[in-house]
């Protein structure tokens, strides 16, 4: 159990690094100096070629980081690739073990009660894991006045000992927190890639405004242009 409360720990600390990334997002600009014989233009301006905002959150999207690579936001792209790469292999791995999990716990079902049935048929599972034998759950469903959930004698189960009906259970149970986590790191892959193009659109966003401002002995002119 403690493991389980750090590695969910460990995950969340994981899905918020996006969000330090968008925080500390920096504009990397550069500013080009003219000298003319009668006035001094200052000029601030993106860097590089002009490059498409569209492409760069659609990259994002695709694979959190690769926008930053595109738009040269290098150390940014990084961390969010990085994220991105631990938290598939985080789902993944949880996935697998899950469903590993939940057939050998079918399996030893089988073999101390002689429970069978679907592999997606939950809610026998949860019985099986529930009652110690079908007659008891058949007639619990009698008195519950719900004979159409019955299983009939194909479908049985009679565990051996009520200790192996709890290892059956402990089993089932490590799975299911394997797949909850799982799901916790599906969330956190969609946030990665929303916190990405969010921050990709804010950055090509702000490469839109250039300042400009132009010094001369007759006058001072300061103006931004730019589209919002």
């Amino acid at each position: 159990m403690k493991s389980a409360s750090f590695t969910i720990f460990l995950l969340i600390f994981i899905c918020l690094l996006p969000v330090r990334n968008a925080l500390c997002a920096e504009e990397e600009t550069d500013t080009a100096l003219t000298t003319t014989t009668d006035s001094l233009d200052l000029t601030t301006h993106a860097q590089g070629p002009k490059k498409s905002a569209a492409l760069a959150m659609a990259l994002s999207i695709i694979l959190p980081g690769s926008g930053h690579e595109y738009l040269g936001r290098d150390r940014s792209g990084f961390n969010y690739i990085t994220t991105d790469v631990v938290l598939i292999f985080s789902y993944f791995l949880c996935t697998h073990y899950s469903q590993k999990l939940a057939l050998n716990a079918y399996g030893y079902a089988w073999i101390h009660s002689g429970a069978k049935a679907s592999v997606n048929n939950s809610s026998y599972w949860s019985a099986v894991g529930s009652y110690l034998d079908v007659q008891d759950y058949n007639l619990v469903m009698n008195l519950n006045r719900t004979p159409g959930q019955e299983y009939s004698a194909a479908q049985g189960w009679n565990w051996d000992s009520p200790s192996s009906q709890g290892t059956f259970n402990s089993i089932l149970s490590s799975s299911h927190r394997l797949g909850v986590i799982g799901d916790f790191v599906l969330g956190g892959m969609i946030i990665d890639r929303v916190l990405a193009f969010i921050d990709v659109r804010a950055y090509t966003r702000n490469l839109q405004i250039r300042p400009q401002m132009s010094f001369s002995p007759q006058s001072l002119d300061f103006s931004l242009v730019g589209s919002f």
